[in-house]
């Protein structure tokens, strides 16, 4: 059994071995010019080439045809390209850090190696700086070949023998002499060496300097970059400030629009029942009225202001809700005694204009923790609205009930409906419905906006279902239990 075990341990091992695929770089380079792609950073010019070579190592016994899949990508942009050319050149890049990738995949076979990557970037300032360094060094390189050879100069005293001995042999000894005199006179030596010595000085200042010169050079070199590292940060952070200074700039010009619009419409929406107050101050001072009268012109000034009251506290609610800022107080309430509270206190209305107003509302439900006033404020405009909006002689409804985890209210009537702009802009700041009061009654466009706001403050949701003639159902839930409560709700 165990021999089976190794043998079958064996034969994945070899088998894995002889299908293993690996993709490898030849070579790199720039210009013609192998870079040491492994040990430093490869910088170009954008008028520069680079031109990777490479190839896919593999031990299949059976080889198929496979292919390359080259990938080029600077962060914002990418080049993918499949062939089976193990060379792939680019030119004229433009400036960034650049990635380019390779990988090999046979289909046939179903294998894909794991992609060798290099790294390089396109800067003109300094692919400039590199090669003068380079050429720097070349100097350098050569002023120390001369030095070596200066430094390895030594007097021929050996050679001159030779030939003095050549000469000695034809000219006799006096001419050996003459010639031992001329050459070997220690002026002359002397002479050479000091002007050797002097060339070997100067040539070694000269490439101390050199050297000097490259090591501040090299300094300058690398606080460039550091500094052009930090511009390049803080140019970023600047686009990004300009970016949000724009998009505030934006939005403070719709915001101000929005509030022009909306200031200039309660203006519009107050000077009717000012001017009605007017007329009838202006009738009390004029005639004779009777008791009677009078006290029925003075509930026509009552009527008339409160709808101004009423005008006066949309604003400053829209000035609060403006504010970005919404002051909560969340405690413990009876959802029936707000229903109840509510339905009581538009009892009479509804009487007034003929409508049945229904009550659907069961004792068991639980107690939520909630804005009372707040939502009480949501209930009383939907069924405001609702009176507001149905004919003499219809019906509204409200209704609350809880489903799963929620309390669902639905204020209903059958009164004119919505049409589909209608429902699309129903909870818009300032839209102005198709639908108009059959009663008379005014209207802002701010009361839906109003409610969506306050029910999102308590972590719930608002929506409508309507068609034209056939009445609308208001609805919004809130969660039995908040698991947020703060006493300042920021809104978006």
């Amino acid at each position: 059994m165990k021999i089976k075990f190794y043998i079958l341990f064996i034969f994945l091992i070899s088998n894995t071995l002889l299908n293993s695929q690996i993709v490898e770089f030849d070579k790199v380079l720039v210009n013609n010019k192998i870079a040491d792609y492994e040990n430093q950073d490869i910088v170009l010019s954008d008028k520069d080439s680079v031109t990777f070579y490479y190839f896919c190592k593999t031990e299949q016994s059976e080889q198929t045809p496979f292919l390359f899949r080259v990938l080029l990508s600077n962060g914002l942009d990418s080049a993918v390209k499949t062939w089976n050319e193990p060379i792939i050149q680019y030119t004229k890049l433009p400036e960034g850090r650049y990635e380019f990738q390779v990988s090999a995949f046979d289909l046939k076979k179903n294998w894909t190696t794991n992609p060798k990557t290099v790294k390089f970037r396109v800067n003109n300032f300094e692919a400039r700086l590199l090669k003068d360094i380079e050429y720097l060094n070349e100097i350098i390189e050569s002023q120390d070949s001369v030095i070596t050879k200066l430094k390895n100069i030594k007097p021929e005293a050996n050679s001159s023998m030779n030939w003095l001995s050549i000469i000695g042999g034809f000219l006799g000894a006096s001419l050996i002499f003459t010639v031992l005199f001329i050459f070997l006179r220690p002026g002359k030596k002397g002479e050479e060496n000091d002007d050797v010595k002097r060339k070997f000085h100067r040539l070694e200042l000269e490439n101390n300097n050199l050297k000097a010169e490259l090591g501040a050079l090299r300094s300058q070199i690398e606080g460039l970059q550091r500094r052009t590292e930090d511009m390049r940060y803080r140019n970023k952070e600047l686009e990004e400030s300009v970016k949000k200074l724009i998009v505030s700039k934006e939005e403070l010009e719709t915001l101000q629009s929005q509030k022009d619009e909306l200031f200039a419409m309660l203006i519009h929406d107050i000077k009717n029942p000012a001017g009605i107050i007017k007329s009838l101050v202006e009738l009390l001072r004029s005639y004779d009225l009777s008791a009677i009268d009078q006290q029925g012109i003075i509930d026509d000034i009552l009527n008339t202001t409160k709808v101004i009251v009423q005008l006066s506290q949309e604003v400053s609610r829209v000035l609060a809700l403006e504010g970005g800022k919404l002051n909560m107080d969340f405690k413990e309430a009876s959802l029936v005694d707000i229903s109840k509270r509510v339905y009581d206190r538009f009892k009479i209305k509804a009487k007034e204009k003929n409508i049945t107003l229904m009550y659907d509302v069961p004792d068991g439900l639980p107690d939520v923790k909630l804005d009372e006033g707040k939502i009480d404020e949501v209930v009383s405009n939907l069924l405001s609205n609702a009176i507001k909006f149905t004919q003499k002689g219809g019906s509204v409804r409200l209704k609350v009930q809880q489903i799963d985890d929620t309390i669902v209210f639905e204020i209903s009537d059958n009164g004119l409906g919505l049409s589909e702009d209608d429902l699309n802009n129903a909870f818009k700041r300032g839209a102005q419905l198709s639908a108009k009061p059959t009663g008379g009654e005014s209207s802002t466009g701010l009361g839906l906006w109003i409610v969506k706001k306050l029910v999102e403050a308590h972590n719930g949701r608002v929506w409508v279902r309507s068609s034209l003639g056939k009445g609308s159902t208001f609805a919004f839930s809130l969660p039995v239990v908040q698991l947020k409560t703060k006493s300042v709700v920021h809104l978006n």
